[in-house]
């Protein structure tokens, strides 16, 4: 089964769209390409979602920006799925799941004995002008969707344009792998699981716990500065060899503050150190379930979603 990550040149397709014409991702070059897989045509979410890329597609063409749906509807009914609700997207027909399984988005849904039943996750793809991908959404909910490809897309053409310097509130997030941040994302929802339902005074202990975990910048900079510290000790009072290790230190300083990552960085992210951002997202839910604002969502995957868009 295929996968994809951040930062590698996205497979190359040729699939035929609603008007059986042939349009490939090289088509593209140049432009900024948004990718977003779908299950079905004329189904609730899936017309949701298509409505609302087409409603934002003159914002998008400001952008520079392509939108491409696929699913694994043949042309036809591309065809009257576009015709019924007005869709002015392009959407591409994969029928054979070949490009879907690429992209990581065919997935096991569930699992009935020992026969794995598989199935299309709904995710997003972004992809620049050089065909490299920026940024990928897994599971995607279609409430708000749209807007936060569109945030992510004018925070990454600003990184694209200063030569890939990202935004600081991106550079721990980014980088890493994809399954690493799902994991630490996964943790977040079953946190907030877990405290719904509980008294005001145990969320409140919980959120204060919260204001003590150290971040990924955090953790970095303190460890990072301890060996520079005792190489520096022991390159006086044992071998001046020792002097080589706050050098080494120093370049990963300065690739953390260039591109965002280095690798004692993604070590970190394997223990589940968290960004300042993602500890944020939490205390915020929790705060919500808590009382602190109105209208709060049933499912705790929704609550997260909202708060890490906001």
């Amino acid at each position: 089964m295929g996968t994809i990550k951040i930062g590698q040149k996205a497979p190359e397709f040729c699939l035929r769209d609603q008007n059986s014409l042939e349009r490939c991702l090289s088509d593209y070059l140049g432009k900024w390409v948004v990718v977003y897989f779908y299950p079905e045509d004329d189904t609730s979410g899936c017309t949701k979602e298509a409505r609302a890329f087409t409603a934002a597609r003159d914002e998008f063409g400001q952008l520079n920006t392509e939108i491409l749906g696929i699913s694994p509807d043949p042309v036809e009914s591309h065809l009257r799925f576009v015709n019924k609700y007005g869709i002015e997207i392009t959407l591409l027909s994969d029928p054979d799941h070949e490009f879907i399984q690429k992209y990581g988005a065919w997935k096991v849904k569930q699992r009935s004995g020992k026969e794995a039943d598989w199935g299309l996750e709904r995710s997003t793809v972004l992809i620049d002008p050089d065909g490299i991908v920026q940024y990928i959404w897994p599971h995607v909910r279609v409430d708000g969707h749209v807007q936060e490809v569109k945030d992510a897309l004018t925070r990454l053409q600003v990184q694209y344009a200063s030569g890939g310097i990202p935004p600081v509130s991106e550079r721990q997030e980014v980088p890493a792998a994809e399954k690493i941040n799902n994991e630490i994302y996964q943790h977040t929802v079953i946190d907030i699981r877990n405290y719904a339902g509980k008294s005001k005074a145990e969320l409140s202990t919980k959120i204060s716990e919260l204001e003590m975990e150290w971040d990924t910048e955090r953790v970095l900079t303190t460890n990072l500065s301890a060996v520079t510290v005792v190489s520096t000790i022991l390159g006086f009072t044992k071998s001046k060899y020792w002097f080589l290790l706050p050098g080494v230190v120093g370049l990963f300083f300065l690739q953390q503050a260039l591109q965002g990552w280095s690798l004692p960085l993604s070590l970190i992210r394997r223990l589940g150190v968290r960004t300042e951002k993602e500890i944020s997202s939490e205390k915020t839910a929790l705060k919500i379930l808590r009382g602190d604002f109105s209208s709060i969502p049933e499912e705790p995957e929704e609550l997260l979603s909202r708060v890490l868009a906001a």
